[in-house]
C-alpha cells in the first residue's frame, strides 16, 4: 500500500511487515458442490436421452430435466465465484500494529493495546483480546496458516512491534532494483 501514493493521513502509522488474504478453498467447496452436481446430472440425463432417441415419451422429459440443469448449473458456480472474489477482506501487519478489514469495517489496532491473539474457539479464524475494549474477531482463515499458527505468529509480531524490530518487506520494485 506504501508504494501506491496513497494520501499519508489515510494510512495508520508506520509501514507494512506482511499482508495476509483469507483462504477461499472452503469457500470454493461450499459455492461449487451444488453446480457440479446440477452439471453431472444434467449431462447423465441428456446422455440416456440421447440413447433413447427414437422413444419420445422417454427423451422428451429428460431434455425438459437435464438441459435446464446443464445450463444452471455453470451459471450458479460462475455467479458463487463472483461473490467469493468480491470480497476484499485483508490482515495487514504494521510495524506499529494491526489492521484489517473484514466486510465493510476497516479497523486498525496499535500493538500496545493488544492484549493477546488466540485461535477462535467457536468457528475459524482468530480472536484479538485488548484490556480496555471490546474482543476483535476476525472470522477468516488465512492463507499458509493455520487459525493456532497465526495467532502465535502474530504474537511474535506483535512482542517485536513493541521493541522497535519489525523491518518492512520488501516490494516488488524494490526487490527488482536490487537485481538491476
Amino acid at each position: 500500500m506504501d508504494e501506491l501514493n496513497v494520501p499519508k493521513d489515510a494510512q495508520p502509522p508506520g509501514f507494512t511487515v506482511e499482508w495476509h488474504r483469507p483462504a477461499v478453498g472452503r469457500r470454493l467447496f461450499d459455492v461449487w458442490w451444488l453446480p457440479a452436481t446440477m452439471i453431472v446430472i444434467g449431462a447423465a440425463c441428456l446422455a440416456v436421452a440421447g440413447i433413447l432417441g427414437d422413444e419420445p415419451s422417454a427423451y422428451i422429459p429428460l431434455t425438459v430435466v437435464g438441459l435446464p440443469l446443464t445450463i444452471a448449473g455453470p451459471y450458479m458456480g460462475i455467479r458463487g465465484l463472483f461473490g467469493i472474489f468480491s470480497e476484499d477482506d485483508f490482515l495487514e501487519v504494521r510495524s506499529t500494529g494491526l489492521r484489517a478489514r473484514v466486510g465493510h469495517q476497516i479497523r486498525y489496532e496499535p500493538w500496545q493495546s493488544v492484549d493477546s491473539i488466540k485461535p477462535n474457539t467457536q468457528g475459524r479464524g482468530i480472536v484479538i483480546f485488548f484490556e480496555e475494549s471490546d474482543d476483535w474477531v476476525i472470522p477468516h482463515s488465512f492463507l499458509s496458516f493455520s487459525d493456532e499458527d497465526l495467532a502465535k505468529h502474530l504474537m511474535e509480531l506483535r512482542t517485536k512491534g513493541l521493541m522497535g524490530l519489525l523491518r518492512p518487506t520488501p516490494t516488488w520494485r524494490e526487490a527488482s532494483k536490487e537485481k538491476s
